[in-house]
């Protein structure tokens, strides 16, 4: 794994966070595809959202984030666009920033968990 100015940041924002482990798993398997980036865990409050979203869209090498607890119906609002999927769910774990700087949401989890109970 490689850390310099060229690192891609895909952050996981939840709160809490200490419990979530997917941030050292997601980067180890980037790390063995050879893809410079990160998943850094953030521990950001309810209040802090806006805030740390509005700083997140600003940071070049932020070039999404995975969304937990409590902010999935949240962050749907600080997406310029959503898919189908997570506007029907009404909330968005996975967000990503397209080379145009728009943020677009989907939520990855709902198909999964729904797939099962397709007749």
């Amino acid at each position: 794994m490689q850390l310099n100015g060229e690192t891609q940041l895909f952050p996981i924002i939840g709160d809490p966070i200490a419990q979530v482990r997917s941030p050292q798993f997601l980067s180890e398997i980037l790390a063995r595809r050879g893809v410079n980036a990160l998943v850094p865990p953030l521990q950001v409050k309810p209040a802090d959202l806006d805030a740390t979203v509005a700083v997140l869209r600003s940071i070049q090498n932020v070039r999404g984030m995975v969304v937990t607890i409590p902010h999935k119906v949240s962050c749907l609002t600080h997406c310029d666009q959503v898919s189908e999927r997570a506007a029907f769910v009404g909330s968005v774990n996975i967000i990503r920033k397209t080379a145009a700087g728009q943020w677009v949401g989907d939520g990855v989890t709902a198909g999964g968990l729904c797939s099962p109970l397709r007749l």
